[in-house]
């Protein structure tokens, strides 16, 4: 019983919170008001959703959830969404800066001709960041023990993740339902209605976006104190 619990918890966790809130559901929304923008008419689209064979959806979600990471990509290129925020993402390649310890627990200065020698396939700058390097990895080395703070780091990560992706989503969505009401003509106010409604959502999930990457920082700072 114990182990039927642990995988609905495990499918909860590992795929329902960061993949189908994060990623399909985003996905959806926007392939949906482009589906709507075509054809308009939800009896079409309905009748059409009930004839595709449930194999098919398996390939529906695929798309809906690449859709969702093109969502995340475009996101990272807007300021506003950036996750570390920019200020925490300067380089640390100066001598000055100190982020490594001694046998003693005491911070070191970083010997930038010295550090991160080993090779990698790729460009490394996260690992060089302030965010990694003063909220990251103390918090992994606190709560590497501690299941707890871990699990409520990661609700905020899914909550930042999908309101940060939903909110292109609905941006996204807004501006169709704008180049639809603008060709609708005299039919336009359900369109008009749909994008007031859709960049409303926008801005609410833009702000609780930024609330919980603060959220996300502030908790990994708190848990970086010995209790």
């Amino acid at each position: 019983m114990s182990d039927i619990s642990d995988t609905i918890k495990g499918f909860y966790s590992d795929f329902i919170l960061r993949d189908l809130l994060s990623f399909v559901t985003p996905g959806a929304i926007v392939v949906f008001s482009l589906v709507f923008a075509l054809w308009e008419s939800w009896e079409k689209i309905i009748y059409t959703l009930c004839l595709i064979p449930w194999p098919v959806w398996i390939l529906i979600f695929g798309f809906f959830y690449l859709t969702g990471l093109t969502l995340q990509i475009i996101g990272e290129s807007i300021c506003c969404f950036k996750f570390p925020p920019k200020k925490y993402q300067n380089i640390y390649r100066d001598i000055n800066k100190k982020i490594n310890e001694d046998d003693n627990g005491n911070s070191i200065p970083v010997d930038k001709e010295k550090q991160y020698t080993k090779d990698f396939d790729f460009k490394e700058e996260f690992q060089n960041s302030k965010y990694y390097a003063e909220f990251r990895l103390p918090f992994i080395k606190k709560t590497e023990n501690n299941s707890t703070e871990r699990k409520i780091h990661e609700r905020f990560v899914v909550i930042m993740q999908a309101s940060g992706n939903s909110a292109i989503a609905f941006l996204l969505a807004s501006i169709i339902g704008l180049i639809c009401a603008i060709n609708s003509g005299l039919h336009s106010i359900p369109w008009i209605i749909y994008t007031i409604i859709c960049f409303a959502v926008f801005l609410l999930l833009r702000k609780n976006f930024k609330i919980h990457r603060q959220r996300l920082l502030e908790w990994e700072l708190e848990n970086q104190i010995p209790k």
